[in-house]
């Protein structure tokens, strides 16, 4: 059988790489349910699609996963550009809040480790937390691991420079 010249044959696309694109769209459309109303409003996105976010954040079960499905159509439908965009911006914010916290546990583990100075040295970089509630949480914590006793005090402890630190 021979190939007619004249006939054009339609290039298929890889359908499974079609599929992990999709998958990559829905994990943002996850993260995307996770923000904020505020942090939502300075991404590039439509007000149909900040309307069912939304939606979807109040919302369980079946529905939700239907809902989803829905956004990640709707985030398709915003183009490349916008996408990458998103992308980017959630990589940053998530590389942002990873050094935060790996901040926050050395900060958390010198000063349980050290005596005064370097509690002096924090509340002077870190005016906003309070003296006599890091004192508290360091003997209780110090306290806790001469009797061997599970550290509660320790999560406190870091929960507090989570909300503190900025």
């Amino acid at each position: 059988m021979q190939k007619d010249p004249e006939k054009v044959y339609a290039i298929r696309p890889n359908k499974t790489e079609l599929k992990r694109e999709h998958a990559i769209i829905h994990k943002l459309a996850v993260s995307l349910l996770k923000k904020t109303p505020q942090a939502l409003k300075q991404l590039p996105l439509n007000e149909n699609i900040l309307r069912q976010i939304e939606i979807a954040q109040n919302i369980k079960g079946g529905a939700l996963k239907r809902q989803l499905k829905h956004i990640t159509n709707q985030l398709i439908s915003l183009g490349e550009d916008s996408l990458e965009i998103l992308q980017n911006g959630d990589a940053q914010q998530v590389a942002i809040i990873s050094k935060k916290t790996l901040l926050i546990e050395q900060i958390s583990q010198q000063l349980i480790a050290q005596e005064d100075d370097f509690l002096e040295q924090t509340l002077e970089k870190y005016s906003q937390l309070e003296r006599q509630k890091l004192r508290t949480l360091i003997l209780s914590i110090r306290r806790e691991k001469q009797k061997n006793l599970p550290a509660k005090t320790t999560k406190t402890l870091t929960k507090y420079l989570h909300q503190q630190i900025h």
